[in-house]
Order: C-alpha cells, then structure tokens, then sequence
C-alpha cells in the first residue's frame, strides 16, 4: 500500500453515523474507505476498492475490512467473495486480539488505577536491575495517611473514586518514563529511573505540595498526604523484593514519627532491614506451617493458691535459627504486618487449648491471650471472637484478652467500640504492664476493664525499695475500688508473695509458682501436688 495512502487510512475517525450505516449495511464500508479517498487513491495506482464492515459476535462493528486493485480494468466479483469471506475470520481474530488484551490487563494491571499491579512492577524492576552498565533508580512506597478515615465517612465506593483521583494527580506529577504502582490499598509504588535519593526528594517535595490541592470526591473537598519511604538501588538492595521491603520499613518510620513526611533508608536501617527481612520471611513461613506454639504460665489466686488461670504467651522454635524471643519476633511481626495473623492463631490455639484440656479433666478457669494495638482497630475482631466461643463450646468468662498501653492511649471512637463490644460478649478486659508507660487514671475509669497487672519491674525490689512498695499499694487499692481484679506479675519470692498477699493483691504470676510452659508439661504440672506458702495457709484456715 502507497504509504501516504495508509497515513489518509490511520487518520479516519468513524461518526456514529457511520457507525449505525455499517451495522444496517456492511457494503457501507467501501465508500467510507474509499469514496472519500478516491482521487487519492487513483494519483497513487490504487483504482478500485472491495471492503466490508467487521461485525463482532456482539454485534459491535469492530473494524473494516479492504481489499484495494492496482487493475484499471475491472475484474469479475471474485475480490468481493475473497472480502466476505475473509471478515468473519477477521472478527474472530479481532476478538480473540482483544480477550488476550483483557486479560493481560487484569494480570499486569490494576483494575482501579490502571496502574502496574504489584507483581508486574517486580517484573519491571527484575529488568531494569539486569540492565548492563551505571544502572541507578530510585523506589518510593507512598502511604496515604488516614484513608480509613474517608473510607468510613464518605463510603467505599467513594474511596475507590477518592482513590482514582489521587492516582490521577500522581500521573500528572510523574514524567512519562516513571513507573507507577498501585501495590493495594492505598500503598502506591513510584519508581524514578536514573535518579539519586536527592532527586527522589525533589520529587516527593513537589509531591506533596501538590497534593494539597483538594480533590473533590462526592461534593467534599479532600486534601491527600502520604508518608513516604524512599530506596536506591544498588545501596540499599540487590533486588526488587528487598528493596519495597526496605522503602516500607522507612514509610512505616515516617508514619509513626511525622504522618505526610518522608524518610530514606539508610545504610545501617538496610543492615537491620534485611535481618528484620529474613526473619519476617521465616516467620510468615513459620505460620503458615503451623511452627509456632503457646507457652502457658499459671496465675495462682493469693489467699486460696488455687489456679485462676494461665498467660498464653507465643514461643518460636526456628529449625535453623533456633528458639527466637518473643520480643524480638513480636518485634517483627508488627513492622511486617503480621502481627494480627499472630493474634489470631493465639485466640484460636487458646480456646482450642483450654477445650483440650477441659477434656483431659485439667479444669483451667481461663486463659488470657495478647492482643496488639492494630487489632482494635479491626472490626472483624469481635465476631471472630464471638465465632471461636461458639466453635469451642467456651463461656466467655473463661477468655480474657490483654491489651497494652497503647490502646488504652488510643481513645478513638473505634477503639472504645471495639473494647466495649468485647465485654458485651463477657470477654474480659485487662491491662498488661500497668504504670510502665504512660497510664492515665482517667482512661483508666473509662475503659471496660476487668483485670489490672502490674508490671514485674515494680516487683523486682518490692521488699526493700518504699517506692516501689508505695506504688504498688496504691495499684491494688486503685483496682479493689474499682472492682477489678488485681495481677502482679514476676513474682518469685516467698516474702514477695507475703507482702502482695497481706497488701490484698488478687492473683500472682511468676517463677515462684511456675515458668511458661507447654501444653503438655502444664497438664503435668497441674496433676501435681502444689507446695503451699503460708499466706495460702491462712487462706485455707478461714
């Protein structure tokens, strides 16, 4: 075909007349893509035209088809046969064009944003990070900060649109050879070729000062801010992977010290990161393989030396890495995000546990299990715990869940439901390491708790230290007031245990009466004949 002839052709636009002529009359096709170029045609050796409109299944007209004669003599009407027989080859060819398009997009591509999905983008980098020579690029893992926030005001659906929009602006922002991502949720990746961290900076600068023009997304005018954590390769990774993992942990850093800032990873963050990397590695492994376990430690009431329950507490036994502190994987699990998996399988183990046990004729009261922050910001955390009564059979009374500081600083009205809604179902409520940080007696008084512990490291030098003693006093007495029970933790004298006892604290835990144990070694332990302190012989004389 003469190539001016083509450039007429690739410039055509259909109307929506031609459109509708084309469905009444496929023969419509030839003075559409011939009558209007003729004597183009004619100057370039083109003299006569057979074409025929491409009909889908659907009945979308989907494309022309054209068969063009150099013959100034006409020919018989084989040419129109060869059109009409061709075309409906050419709409199966064209369909099945567009269903691999379809899918490729739904494989490569976020359906919301139409930007790259997160396992296209590790593809992208994969070959970028291949590329022969001085290969620099920069990562960025921008957070949006508060989008619960919208999601619960104005409506998911309005968050996809509040969503669609930012991706927009970002588009706007991104010179056309950046990648973007749209990793979930409202995670996005922006990926800037042949840059430095200065040149991210700049970027994110700009960035965020154009995202302080509102959106508007229902009628509501909305400012977006994103906290940002940006890597460089080749200094803080050899892979993709590595290096979003690391961009996350310094968003996760930004967010926690200034929402809407940014932070750059840094040589000694990237030494800690892939440590932190590999062992989040190993323990997401860890739990899906079912590795990890519970650790039981008995609670033992004051006056009677009865069982009032057991701690439930996480154990970690790596096969190559060895056993693992729980401070140090709990550690890990809330920066990775896997911490309230963790909290579930606690909850889950727990009541599975105490059945067992019920079965085997230990008769355990309760069994309280640790709850992070994070999981009271889940709404899904009260049915599942309604649901695991159920499956087990449990009265509420015999589980109680311990909560941290944090929460109890945290007084968001999705919070205080969650709490309240826990004690609903007869779940009880305490309070772990009560005076280690920044306890309030007056979120104290609002929040639905059964249970006070306090902290070990008051206990440590309880016998001769008044301070401690003083502080000590005034916990049990603040909790027998306000009708809660009172735990002290790290107990591990007799004289420790008389002196809580005669300052009528309600339960002890600690090495006096017993480590962290397992299932198992508990159930021994329990079948055992207890040695009894003398303030649990007064107990048992009254």
């Amino acid at each position: 075909m003469p190539r001016r002839f083509v450039a007429a052709l690739e410039g055509m636009t259909l109307t929506d007349a031609d459109i509708a002529a084309l469905a009444n009359d496929l023969d419509e096709a030839s003075s559409i893509v011939w009558e209007s170029y003729r004597s183009v045609g004619i100057s370039l050796g083109l003299h006569d035209c057979w074409a025929s409109a491409i009909k889908a299944p659907n009945g979308k007209i989907s494309g022309i088809l054209a068969l063009y004669s150099r013959n100034q003599h006409k020919v018989a009407d084989w040419p129109k046969k060869i059109v009409s027989g061709a075309v409906p080859f050419c709409g199966v060819v064209i369909e099945q064009y567009e269903a691999r398009q379809h899918i490729s997009q739904l494989a490569n591509y976020d359906p919301l944003t139409g930007f790259l999905n997160r396992s296209s983008l590790h593809k992208v980098l994969k070959t970028m990070i291949s590329q022969p020579g001085d290969n620099r690029f920069a990562v960025l893992l921008l957070d949006l900060d508060r989008f619960r926030d919208i999601n619960d005001a104005l409506g998911h659906i309005q968050g996809d649109t509040f969503l669609k929009a930012i991706a927009e602006r970002l588009k706007t922002l991104c010179r056309s050879n950046y990648i973007l991502s749209r990793s979930g949720g409202d995670d996005f990746v922006i990926v800037i070729p042949n840059a430095t961290a200065e040149t991210a900076v700049n970027f994110i600068k700009a960035t965020t000062e154009a995202m302080q023009r509102p959106l508007e997304v229902a009628g509501n005018h909305l400012s977006a801010s994103f906290s940002t954590g940006i890597a460089t390769f080749p200094e803080n990774g050899p892979d993709g992977e590595s290096l979003i993992s690391h961009a996350e942990v310094a968003m996760r850093q930004a967010k926690k010290e200034a929402r809407g800032s940014y932070r750059l990873v840094s040589t000694v963050d990237t030494k800690e990161a892939q440590d932190r990397l590999v062992l989040g590695s190993a323990l997401r492994d860890a739990l899906a393989k079912g590795l990890l376990n519970l650790h039981y430690q008995p609670q033992i009431e004051a006056r009677t030396g009865e069982i009032y329950g057991v701690e439930a507490l996480s154990r970690w036994n790596h096969p190559t890495l060895g056993n693992i502190f729980p401070s140090r994987f709990i550690a890990v699990a809330e920066e990775t995000g896997q911490i309230e998996a963790i909290g579930r399988w606690s909850l889950e183990e727990a009541c599975r546990q105490i059945t067992q046990w019920e079965r085997d004729g230990v008769h355990i009261p309760v069994v309280s299990v640790n709850l992070s922050a994070g999981h009271f910001h889940n709404r899904s955390l009260v049915p599942m715990i309604a649901d695991l009564l159920r499956k087990y059979g449990l009265a509420p009374e015999r589980l109680t869940v311990e909560i941290t500081e944090s929460v109890m600083m945290d007084e968001s009205d999705e919070t205080m439901n969650v709490l309240s809604a826990i004690r609903k179902l007869g779940v009880g409520l305490s309070m772990d390491d009560f005076g280690t940080g920044f306890s309030s007696l007056s979120r104290l008084t609002r929040l639905p708790l059964t249970e006070i512990k306090i902290d070990r490291s008051f206990i440590m030098n309880l016998e001769t230290d008044p301070n401690a003693q003083a502080v000590t006093t005034a916990v049990i007495g603040i909790g027998n007031r306000l009708g809660m029970t009172v735990v002290t933790e790290g107990v591990e004298t007799e004289a420790q245990y008389d002196l809580l006892e005669s300052l009528h604290c309600d339960v002890l835990q600690g090495y006096l009466f017993a480590k962290p144990m397992s299932a198992t070694d508990l159930e021994i332990w329990y079948r055992e004949p207890r040695k009894l302190m003398p303030a649990m012989k007064k107990g048992s004389d009254k």
